[in-house]
């Protein structure tokens, strides 16, 4: 959700950027689709900070089997926490579990306390009407209406979301004084957007780019003024965001981020949130982009939007990215469509850095050492006591499966520290001498002399 009212700052994802041409300051909304400095015009750096709280739990899911923060082992936590309670119908504890994680996301945004406070009452605020309230209607959009009609389903979908934020400010467990705050409409928009952005893997270029069309001259705003078009001063609308061409002079914008881009460079560092192996993030790369040609309607790509895509990828070496597309054009049997997409990325390899900054910690071998975390441990126990609650496990299996909860990291280029990983197992409580058993298992069949060595020193100190 994002948004202004009359004129003063509302508590929306909002991300503050300086100008790369002249420095100065200004508030964006995180989920833009394109930043221009009001100032002297210049389009800002092509990068963003992602603050929804479904896509900060999405990578710290991911991160939690590798390197996770305290922030993302809270996150997850909380996650959990309000899963417990919306089983048990417990108002208060998902309400006081919303307020801490939306303030999180809020917090790592940079926003000051104001507005922290403010966003994740008003967040907490819908989620617990949304939940708890039996007279709201809610309204899931469909990604296949999309793809049948674009245009139909942009129509009606923005129409039940208008209904559904209506409906949940009108309800009387909605609290007064943050009815005003975001405009309905515009949190109504915003939420279709983010739909639009998570579906690029399911819908067409095309059908995306109608739905954004059909959104039609509603101006993106910043700082309650319109984006203006650096040729003619037009105002830049979703259209134009869309046919990436400004509607009043035609003029080709400047632009790096569309929304079809932007949400396939969110899947792709989705996929690479939890490695540093270089094969394994080119690989991703390249594969999102496949798929993605895959889907009825977006043979061919445009070209101009996988260089864009190439020059926004982060982590990613040139050398990397071009063995990983002669290994797939070679041994994947691909489609002519897909070729064609595999080749325009060859063609554009110096879009991609040909080496990226060394990752920061202890070098072992091929490995970075990860220090000792509490955060790493509170994952791991974290991630445990969810295998035991989704899967069903034979009783003499838990010992082994436990061992295997240390196998993510070492398959993504990080080394645990062997005293945060005995501390685990200690704590799952299974029987110490299967623990030493199933790690005997992976030490005797390692040929790498560095896990081997992680292995035994995890053994000796499991007890």
């Amino acid at each position: 959700m994002a948004g202004y009212s009359g004129g003063m700052l509302a508590p929306s994802w909002l991300v503050t950027l300086a100008c790369s041409r002249c420095g100065a300051p200004g508030r964006f909304l995180a989920d833009r689709l394109i930043a221009i400095c009001e100032y002297c015009g210049h389009i800002i750096s092509t990068h963003r900070a992602v603050v929804a709280s479904h896509e900060n739990l999405a990578f710290a899911e991911a991160r939690s089997y590798v390197v996770p923060t305290l922030t993302d082992v809270r996150r997850l936590e909380l996650s959990d926490q309000k899963s417990a309670a919306i089983e048990a119908r417990d108002a208060a504890t998902l309400h006081a579990a919303n307020l801490e994680l939306f303030a999180l996301d809020a917090i790592e945004a940079g926003m000051p306390a104001t507005d922290v406070a403010t966003l994740a009452r008003w967040s907490a605020a819908i989620e617990q009407v949304a939940t708890f309230s039996g007279r709201i209607a809610m309204f899931a959009p469909s990604v296949d209406q999309l793809v049948a009609d674009p245009a139909g389903f942009t129509v009606s979908a923005l129409a039940q979301l208008t209904r559904v934020y209506r409906e949940l400010v009108a309800d009387p467990l909605f609290p007064v004084v943050l009815a005003p705050v975001i405009p309905i409409e515009v949190a109504a928009v915003d939420a279709l957007l983010g739909c639009l952005k998570g579906w690029v893997m399911f819908a067409s270029l095309e059908a995306i780019s109608t739905a954004l069309i059909t959104l039609g001259q509603r101006p993106i705003r910043v700082g309650g003024a319109p984006l203006p078009c650096r040729t003619c001063g037009a105002p830049l609308c979703a259209e134009s965001l869309a046919t990436l061409a400004c509607t009043s002079c035609r003029s080709a914008l400047e632009v790096r981020r569309h929304l079809w881009l932007d949400g396939l460079l969110r899947v792709v560092a989705m996929a690479n949130a939890d490695t540093l192996v270089q094969r394994d993030r080119a690989y991703a790369v390249v594969c999102m982009l496949t798929n993605v040609t895959a889907v009825a309607g977006n043979a061919p790509l445009p070209e101009h939007l996988i260089a864009a895509y190439l020059g926004a990828i982060e982590g990613v070496e040139r050398a990397a990215l071009a063995e990983i597309s002669a290994f797939v054009l070679q041994h994947h049997g691909l489609g002519a469509d897909a070729q064609a997409s595999v080749r325009t990325v060859q063609r554009h390899l110096d879009h991609v850095p040909a080496a990226i900054p060394p990752p920061e910690g202890r070098r072992v071998g091929a490995f970075i050492a990860l220090a000792p975390s509490e955060a790493w441990q509170r994952a791991a126990i974290r991630n445990w006591k969810r295998v035991l609650r989704y899967a069903t496990l034979p009783r003499d299996q838990r010992g082994l499966v436990a061992v295997n909860q240390l196998l993510p990291p070492l398959a993504g280029g990080y080394l645990p520290d062997a005293g945060d990983a005995a501390a685990f197992l200690r704590a799952t409580g299974e029987s110490p001498s299967e623990l030493r058993a199933a790690l005997a298992l992976h030490a005797n069949s390692e040929h790498d002399p560095d896990k081997r060595a992680f292995w035994n020193a995890t053994t000796a100190l499991v007890g």
